[in-house]
Formats: C-alpha cells, structure tokens, sequence
C-alpha cells in the first residue's frame, strides 16, 4: 500500500512524472532543471543558493525513496537528480538564450559521459545520495567550464 509520502516521492523523484517518458528522460529531466533555474534566476544570490540547496536535499530525500519503491539503484525514471544538476550548471550565468542553451549542452556533455571525478561520484551510497550527487558534479564541472569559456571570450 502506497502513502501520499511515497506518491509525493516518486511524483518530485520523476520531475512530475517526465521521467516516464519512455526516451532521454535525463534530457526531459535537464529540460525540467533549465525552467527551474529560470524560476529561481531573479532571485538575490543568497536566495538562490539557498533554493539550490534545499534542491539537492529534496533530490536525495526523494531520490531515495523512489530508488526503494522501484527497487532499483538507480532508475531512469529518476530525474530530480538532472534537476538539480541543470539548476547548478546554470546558476550565475549571464545573459541570455545562446550562453544557457550552451550551457544546458555542457550539462548534458557532463552527465553522460561522466569524466572523472563524476563517475566516482555516481558511486557514493547510500543510493539516493549517489544517484543525485554525480549530477551536482555535472553541474558543478559545467558552471566552472562555462566561467572559464566565458573569460578566455569564447561566448
């Protein structure tokens, strides 16, 4: 029998129920993430950092229970973790359409091929925490990689 705290769960661990669909449900989930970030973007600094991190607790805690529910390590349908992970890659970056859609393909550049120390990451247990921190990661790679594409003028 299901609680309206494992719908709740499963509902915020598939990004409202994107990660369903049955093709790139991580780009669904990252898609997810870029309007998420886009909602939290006008906000003071300080704010935004801490709607940040209240993102990646909320990934985890959600995570967690969906990996239980589904009885997997690792679900594809578990998308909060790309949320999360988009919503970090983009944090601080200015302007507008051309550097986020940048931005948005070095998130995705980073999640899937997961150099190093991404990889390892995905790794970490327990499995709520390694599913969402190897996407924190990506987005953490993709937020410096944009700053330093950003000063040498490339954009």
């Amino acid at each position: 029998m299901s609680t309206i705290y494992d719908r709740t769960a499963l509902f915020l661990a598939t990004g409202a129920m994107v990660g369903r669909i049955p093709w790139a449900p991580g780009t669904w989930g990252s898609l997810w993430g870029f309007a998420v970030y886009l909602a939290i973007r006008p906000l003071l600094w300080p704010y935004q950092l801490a709607a940040l991190l209240a993102l990646v607790a909320l990934a985890v805690f959600s995570s967690q229970r969906a990996c239980e529910l589904l009885g997997d390590e690792d679900p594809s349908q578990v998308v909060i973790d790309e949320i999360a992970g988009m919503s970090i890659g983009l944090a601080g970056i200015s302007g507008g359409g051309i550097p986020l859609v940048a931005a948005f393909f070095l998130f995705r550049f980073f999640d899937i091929f997961k150099p190093f120390p991404v990889r390892q990451l995905e790794r970490v247990r327990p499995t709520g925490l390694g599913v969402v921190m190897d996407d924190v990661a990506a987005g953490v790679m993709c937020n410096l990689s944009w700053r330093i594409l950003e000063g040498l003028h490339v954009w």
